[in-house]
């Protein structure tokens, strides 16, 4: 019993030999594949790294030859600003400018040094002297300095006095002035013909000698340039061929960007052609509603029952001294419903023999009613002589006053809507508009103020400004057009259209009727510029534009 005791514990520490070895060939083989696979990882950094750098070298060249090429430029007088600017702040490459413009101002010095020698010769091949006051001498530094900043927050000059290809067209240009001067002189002075000629000959040769050095330097400028620029662009051509794939990408994004602001111009031109429409189509029904009613009904409603006294058959209406009422004076009531349906609504109706409908000219009214007193400027008695149907049909509160020859002294109840550029000089005058109508004897009951948003009144005793039961007109002011040239006034056009609508329909709910402000002051004799137009209107609408508040709440 004790062996075989003894060799249950043997097979029990063999299995954790056996997976004390698995474990550790395991631990070995996942340690050697992390290792293999970071060295991949690091391999691949270095080559992208390299990359980059390769990218950024091929950059820094391009840029330095752009500022070798302006430095350049600038020194011979054919630079812009641009140019100029950039060479003043080089940034990083200012090390390695600084030693380009060293060895172009010595290759400058050194042959400008060398031609003015060459000049100072004579045939003898010794100086010239000047007139006995020492030999001619020409500094480098007098035809062109261009000294480098030495102190901090120093910026590179222009050079002074000028650019070099400056100073030889000051040269030539002397010349000319000089042999201009020196042949006049000639003319004073004929016996110094002889030394005046042996003088501009050595001028003369002097300056083609000087001329032909800086055409030399100026050809092995040309051709320091062509080496730069081959230089520039071989850099360019390399990264080109790196950002290959960049420039693809920028290239498909750009086209989505098109293809997004196309698609809103699209939209944008939709919106605008349906909103004129609309605006068409309004404009046509008022004109074709104006046509068939006329600016001005023949039977405008004079007032309305505001309380019917149930015990005996008297009302109050809504008219007295103002309107001209006196006692005994009568009037035809009509539903309330008229305002909107029109008189041609309550047109007579009767059969006749054979039985069939027939509809008179004469109007039906739902009674009569006779003026017993007058109370007040808007507030008379009165008493019910007439009622055929005082069951179906019976005179109630809100019902409306008519009578055809009751003219002399009644008003007109108005509110005014929109733009009201009277004198053509750009600038809203609606509220002047309205103070010329009171004193033509209309009553404004409210003009809309499209920079509030709300219903105004010049009667400080008006409480209740806007369209109510008695008023007859809206008068809607001149069209506007801002243009549709500047974008960002589509959205606040449309927005102030459909203010200006809005509170006409509150008017026309209130039973008013629409007309157009050029054909209302025609009609009423109210005189107004000839020059107005779509322009000045246009130009009155713009201060509405900034901020176009919300449309009115309905007048109750």
């Amino acid at each position: 019993m004790a062996r075989k005791k003894s060799g249950g514990e043997g097979g029990g520490n063999a299995i954790l030999v056996v997976f004390l070895v698995l474990f550790i060939l395991l631990s070995i083989g996942l340690g050697v594949a992390f290792w293999t696979g970071q060295e991949k990882v690091t391999a691949a950094a270095e080559l992208d790294k390299k990359a980059k750098e390769e990218v950024n070298s091929a950059k820094d060249a391009k840029e330095l030859a752009d500022l070798k090429a302006k430095l350049y430029r600038v020194a011979y007088g054919i630079g812009s600003q641009d140019d100029l600017t950039a060479v003043q702040n080089p940034g990083k490459h200012e090390a390695a400018l600084k030693d380009e413009h060293a060895a172009l101002m010595a290759a400058m010095s050194a042959t400008i040094t060398k031609a003015v020698d060459d000049v100072r010769k004579g045939p003898d091949g010794k100086p010239i002297e000047n007139a006995g006051a020492g030999p001619f001498d020409v500094k480098a530094q007098e035809v062109m300095s261009w000294p480098w900043p030495g102190g901090p927050n120093q910026v590179l000059a222009k050079p002074s006095p000028g650019p070099l290809l400056d100073r030889l067209v000051k040269v030539v240009a002397e010349r000319e002035r000089t042999y201009h001067e020196s042949q006049l002189v000639r003319k004073n002075a004929s016996d110094d013909a002889t030394q005046y000629k042996a003088e501009k000959d050595r001028y003369v040769a002097a300056l083609t000698a000087l001329n032909d050095q800086v055409q030399k330097q100026i050809k092995a400028l040309d051709d320091k340039i062509t080496a730069v620029e081959a230089e520039k662009k071989a850099a360019i051509d390399t990264f080109v061929k790196t950002g290959d794939d960049t420039r693809k990408q920028l290239g498909v994004r750009a086209r989505e960007i098109d293809d997004l602001n196309t698609t809103l111009k699209e939209n944008r031109d939709r919106l605008e052609s349906t909103s004129r429409q609309l605006e068409d189509i309004l404009r046509k029904n008022t004109e074709i509603d104006q046509e068939r009613r006329g600016v001005f009904a023949v039977n405008v409603p004079h007032g309305e029952i505001v309380r019917r006294n149930p015990r005996d058959k008297t009302v109050e209406i809504n008219i007295g001294s103002d309107a001209g009422v006196r006692a005994g004076q009568t009037f035809t009531v009509q539903p309330a419903s008229t305002r909107t349906e029109g008189l041609h609504r309550r047109k007579r109706t009767s059969y006749d023999s054979e039985g069939k409908l027939v509809v008179s000219d004469e109007l039906a009214s739902k009674g009569t009613i006779e003026v017993v007193s007058v109370l007040g400027p808007q507030l008379s008695t009165a008493r019910i002589t007439d009622e055929p149907d005082d069951i179906r049909d019976s005179i109630l509160k809100g019902d409306l006053l008519y009578n055809p020859l009751f003219r002399k002294n009644a008003k007109d109840h108005v509110v005014l809507v929109g733009i009201f550029d009277t004198n053509a000089d750009g600038q809203d005058d609606i509220t002047e508009v309205a103070r010329n109508l009171a004193k033509r004897g209309a009553i404004v009951d409210g003009y809309f103020d499209l920079s509030s948003g709300k219903w105004e009144s010049l009667d400080p005793g008006n409480r209740k400004p806007g369209p109510g039961t008695n008023t007859t007109y809206v008068v809607r002011g001149w069209e506007f057009d801002t243009g549709a040239a500047d974008t960002t006034l589509i959205a606040a056009k449309g927005k102030l259209q459909s203010q200006i609508n809005e509170a006409v329909n509150a008017a026309k709910l209130k039973g008013a009727q629409e007309v157009k402000a050029s054909k209302f002051f025609a009609e009423i004799g109210y005189s107004v510029s000839p020059s107005i137009s779509d322009e000045s209107t246009s130009a009155a609408a713009v201060k509405y534009l900034k901020e176009v508040p919300a449309a009115p709440p309905v007048p109750k």
